[in-house]
């Protein structure tokens, strides 16, 4: 019978976390929390929080798929070469402003 520690290893951080279960986020994008959880306590026999395994899997995100911010600053370069590669294809970004303590910022 195996026994199930009910908290966090120490070193058992998130980052340590995304390196187990990137090729699950690979394989699906979509994996529920849950079942990262259940992941990590069957293997490990460790129980572990919501937020580590959230955290984890936004960090396997970036590792298999890029960061979320760098994948947009390169969609204008994206959108401009489909735009050359196929002929006609229109382009029409509509974005809100960047709201900050209520005082919308133009600037971003």
């Amino acid at each position: 019978m195996s026994t199930t520690l009910s908290q966090d290893h120490i070193n058992f951080n998130s980052s340590e976390i995304a390196t187990i279960i990137v090729n699950l986020v690979k394989s699906n994008p979509s994996i529920p929390i849950k079942s990262l959880v259940a992941e990590i306590k069957i293997r490990y026999s460790y129980s572990v929080s919501y937020k580590k395994p959230w955290i984890a899997k936004q960090k396997a995100f970036a590792m298999e798929f890029g960061d979320w911010k760098d994948s947009y600053n390169h969609l204008h370069r994206w959108l401009q070469a489909v735009q050359e590669a196929i002929l006609g294809t229109i382009v029409q970004c509509i974005g809100r402003p960047n709201v900050v303590d209520d005082v919308e910022d133009h600037s971003t």
